[in-house]
């Protein structure tokens, strides 16, 4: 059955002739091709799919302890070439120092928080050449005030990471990260 599926994906096999001859494989055939399909389409896009595939296939055709850790291989080596992407809202209230920089600037009014006494140092400055007033940057920064203590049992608070991160309009943030695939996370 695996090594239909395999056929299916790749191409090999067409979707109609695999439901003539196995009539068993699917209850509602239309749902069975619209699957399909989407596994073709997959598999174009992604070609791990289709090395998971293989390597369950070979598993079935000859269960081994060898043919099932290139089952685990495939699947974690897509894994390894996997960004995860997420997202955290939050909400940071802004006083304006007049002061600060160059002409003044939006700092966030923070108060040091939990065992590390983290206080964000984040802030808003008006672009320079800007006349109008629209466009600003983003500076986020935080700083841990008592590097000494613990978060948890083996996390010091001195490896909180207080490197400042600018969130220009003018530049986007390009950083080179070695993943062919990116997953959308919920944390």
């Amino acid at each position: 059955m695996v090594g239909a599926w395999l056929g299916m994906a790749t191409g090999q096999i067409s979707i109609d002739a695999t439901l003539a001859r196995n009539p068993g494989i699917a209850t509602d055939a239309a749902k069975f091709k619209e699957g399909m399909v989407r596994l073709q389409e997959d598999a174009k896009a992604n070609p791990s799919v289709l090395d998971t595939f293989r390597a369950l296939a070979g598993m079935c055709d000859h269960p081994t302890e060898e043919n099932f850790l290139k089952i685990t291989k495939a699947d974690h080596d897509k894994d390894l070439r996997t960004c995860q992407v997420s997202s955290n809202p939050f909400t940071q209230e802004f006083v304006w120092v007049s002061d600060f920089g160059n002409g003044g600037s939006w700092v966030v009014s923070s108060q040091p928080e939990g065992p590390c006494g983290v206080v964000q140092l984040s802030r808003f400055e008006k672009e320079q050449a800007d006349t109008s007033g629209l466009f600003w940057r983003y500076i986020a920064r935080k700083a841990a005030t008592n590097p000494s203590g613990t978060v948890l049992p083996g996390l010091s608070c001195s490896a909180v990471d207080q490197g400042e991160y600018v969130y220009d309009w003018k530049k986007t943030r390009s950083d080179h990260l070695q993943c062919e695939f990116v997953e959308f996370s919920p944390i």
